[in-house]
Formats: structure tokens, C-alpha cells, sequence
């Protein structure tokens, strides 16, 4: 009975921290750089969780890809917790944001060739899947290069 008592509560331990870290996700994302002719900026909570859900395993990329180095890429700001609520609902703050006020910088790296887009915001590069690429469109973003 004890043994049933303590894989239900590991279960339901592990949903409740699967859930929680897949409804994680940044008030804001400034994206800027060479590839835009001016930052655009995501404020919607919603959006920005289905951009950061859709990213792969965090991942070395096959050799003879295209890495980051090699092609161009576009800067991340992310603006974590509920302090940047409020400014996600003023474009006046928004427009007043500097990226050096982000708790996280990242790159994200249209696809290009055969290699996929992908974004870094940390030591590996992680796949940008579809439904993070329709996010990124309809920013106006683009999601492939030359």
C-alpha cells in the first residue's frame, strides 16, 4: 500500500512539474539586429509560451550545419516574472525597454540552407519548431535566410 501511496504521489509530482515548466514563459521578448529594420517587441504571455514550448532539446548541431557564427542572427531580450506584467501592456514602457534590463539574452538564428532555425539561450542550440516559427512571422520576423 505504501509503495502505491508513493508512486502516485511521484506521478503526480512530475505532472505538476511538467506542466508548470512548459506554462513558464517571458512578459517580453525584444528580437533586434541587422535582419530588422527596426526591434519588434512580444508581449503577449501566451504567444511567447508557445514560441519557448516549441523549441527543441537543447542540442550540438550535426557538423557541416551552419552555426550561429556562420550566418546571421537576431538578438533575444527576455523580460522574466510578474514585475514586467505592466509593461507588457504599455507600448510607451515597452518602447522605453533596453535589452540590458532582461533577466536573459539569447540568439535566434533564421533557418537557412538546410539548417533549421534555432535559438540559443544558453550553452546549446535548440530547434525552433513550427508553431514557434508561426509565432515569429507573425511579428514580421523571418524564419529563413539566404
Amino acid at each position: 500500500m505504501l509503495r502505491r501511496v508513493m508512486l502516485a504521489a511521484s506521478l503526480a509530482l512530475a505532472a505538476i512539474g511538467a506542466t508548470s515548466s512548459r506554462r513558464a514563459a517571458p512578459w517580453i521578448v525584444l528580437v533586434y539586429g541587422n535582419l530588422l529594420p527596426e526591434r519588434r517587441a512580444l508581449v503577449s504571455w501566451e504567444e511567447n509560451q508557445k514560441l519557448l514550448a516549441s523549441l527543441g532539446p537543447e542540442t550540438v548541431l550535426p557538423p557541416g550545419t551552419a552555426r550561429g557564427g556562420e550566418r546571421r542572427g537576431l538578438e533575444l531580450a527576455l523580460f522574466w516574472g510578474w514585475q514586467w506584467k505592466a509593461t507588457a501592456g504599455a507600448p510607451a514602457s515597452v518602447r522605453a525597454l533596453r535589452p540590458e534590463q532582461a533577466n536573459q539574452r539569447g540568439w535566434y538564428y533564421p533557418a537557412k540552407d538546410q539548417a533549421p532555425a534555432v535559438m540559443t539561450l544558453g550553452s546549446g542550440f535548440r530547434v525552433v519548431g513550427d508553431s514557434g516559427l508561426a509565432v515569429l512571422r507573425r511579428h514580421g520576423i523571418p524564419t529563413r535566410v539566404r
